[in-house]
């Protein structure tokens, strides 16, 4: 089986059946209705779409996707009122992560857009009690994995795209505070959030996306330090995921269910892809192990790529069917393509 030749395939079907030409955004559900548009802007969807598209960028170099990209920032800027933040830090790190790449990948100008999210983000700091708050204005604020683990991702990006030591240092602080309030030390298990102000337990819900992402945290830093304890943050992290998620299900992610849950899987794979890639152990027992939940993944889903994904990998031509759920089959694809050719740049 060619990964590459599965990615293109479900990339043509996120090109085909769910980009709008006029609207320069991608339609909540496949097909040419209008009414989605209308009633709801699924902002942090269409960034992982971007996110998507500039896989396709990456790893082909396409002229079509790349104006593709570029005019689906214009799209995403028309729509939310010719302004870049909304009121959710989480939202506004995951936009920040694909405009950030378009510009790196795509050749696409979002500085201005990412300094502006990454102003924002920054200043959702709780100075009392550690972490970046989920959402603007919130009686009761809720910090979470959502919000940080993303941010963390994003400022460790930053440093290596500018070279400025700040943004390491806020990849460090919020890695910490991730492993010191919402990372069981001794698994590696990542729960989802804490009200600190009124509640000094943590919600210990268990999302796909939110393992995902600590993994990717841990990554960059340890790409940007070469300190080996986020190698083993990670490691410990992506095999706990595994235990958690994959194990049960012969290897494949399970259904987390429609709408925002559609993606969080994709994400997981993203970022466990990333993980190979930069393991300097890629046939060790962990990178190992990721790779071959990844491929029980994507076996169905490839067999099923030239038509629109569903939410149940083990079943992917059946169930809903949503941009979610194509984006995550597009990144869990993509993921294996980059393992398929590791030279690939810009993961």
């Amino acid at each position: 089986m060619s990964w590459e030749r599965a990615a293109d395939a479900a990339q043509g079907v996120l090109a085909r059946s769910f980009w709008s030409r006029s609207h320069r955004l991608y339609r909540a559900t496949p097909g040419r209705r209008p009414l989605p548009f209308l009633l709801r802007w699924d902002y942090w969807i269409q960034a992982q779409a971007l996110d998507a598209t500039v896989d396709a960028v990456a790893r082909t170099g396409s002229t079509e996707v790349k104006q593709r990209a570029a005019a689906h920032v214009a799209g995403i800027l028309r729509r939310n009122g010719n302004r870049i933040p909304n009121r959710y830090y989480d939202d506004m790190a995951w936009m920040a992560l694909a405009l950030l790449r378009a510009d790196e990948v795509a050749g696409v100008d979002t500085r201005p857009l990412v300094a502006a999210l990454w102003s924002d983000i920054r200043a959702a700091w709780d100075d009392e009690h550690g972490g970046l708050v989920w959402r603007r204005a919130d009686p009761r604020p809720y910090t979470n994995t959502p919000a940080n683990a993303p941010s963390a991702i994003l400022a460790a990006r930053l440093h290596r795209r500018h070279g400025d030591r700040a943004d390491l240092d806020w990849a460090r602080r919020i890695s910490d505070w991730l492993h010191a309030t919402l990372v069981d030390r001794d698994s590696g298990e990542v729960w989802d959030g804490i009200h600190p102000a009124t509640d000094p337990g943590a919600d210990r819900t268990l999302y796909t996306y939110n393992q995902g992402t600590v993994v990717g945290a841990e990554i960059e830093l340890w790409r940007a330090t070469g300190d080996r304890l986020h190698l083993d943050r990670a490691r410990r992290t992506a095999g706990c995921a595994l235990d958690r998620f994959a194990d049960p299900y012969g290897g494949v992610f399970p259904s987390e269910g429609t709408g925002d849950r559609s993606v969080f899987k994709g994400i997981l794979a993203r970022y466990l892809g990333d993980l190979v890639h930069a393991d300097p152990e890629p046939d060790g027992p962990v990178a190992s192990r990721v790779r071959a939940a990844l491929v029980a993944g994507g076996t169905p889903v490839a067999a099923a790529a030239d038509h629109p994904v569903g939410v149940d990998w083990r079943h992917p031509g059946q169930g809903p069917l949503s941009l979610g759920s194509q984006v995550s089959a597009v990144l869990l694809l993509e993921a294996l393509a980059g393992l398929e050719h590791p030279g690939v740049p810009g993961v």
